[in-house]
């Protein structure tokens, strides 16, 4: 659940400053429903967005030996998360239209990746950090209790929506 929150926080929070940033221009031409609409979508793909990267920090804590991350999950599966989710951001800022593809990132990607797991394992040794990500972690489980809930509504109305 830890990780988790950790997980949520930077895709729901970013997602929803981007709605409410835009939110003011849209009111000019769209309805309410229209606006809810967009809003449920967002959610939904948020929810989406974040079960599919906690599946992939879950499938490296079953890979790898116990000892090695499950003992410690949720200082190395925030770690891991956080710095994922920064280099995927980092990578979605070049990738515009009007810009060429970045090729040498993406031929990075796997060196890239390997320095994250590697500094994960090395910043996992300091004590004090290992601490402070746990209880920032556990923290953040709060905002669980309002995002799951709206996330599965959210979800439940996008689906009715698209079925009938």
């Amino acid at each position: 659940m830890s990780v988790y929150s950790i997980i949520t926080v930077l895709l729901y929070f970013p997602a929803f400053l981007h709605y409410l940033w835009k939110l003011p221009s849209w009111l000019l031409f769209s309805s309410l429903s229209d606006l809810s609409v967009i809003y449920f979508y967002m959610v939904t793909v948020n929810f989406i967005e974040s079960i599919v990267i906690l599946m992939m920090v879950l499938a490296f804590s079953i890979v790898l030996p116990a000892r090695w991350f499950r003992d410690r999950f949720v200082s190395k599966g925030v770690m891991l998360t956080v710095f994922l989710l920064g280099f995927l951001i980092y990578l979605g800022r070049y990738m515009w239209p009007e810009t060429p593809f970045p090729w040498g990132v993406v031929r990075l990607s796997p060196l890239i990746f390997a320095g994250i797991v590697a500094l994960v394992f090395i910043l996992d040794e300091i004590p004090f950090l290992r601490k402070l990500l746990e209880e920032i972690a556990n923290r953040f489980t709060v905002f669980l209790y309002i995002l799951i809930p709206i996330s599965i509504l959210s979800a439940i109305i996008v689906l009715f929506r698209n079925l009938f």
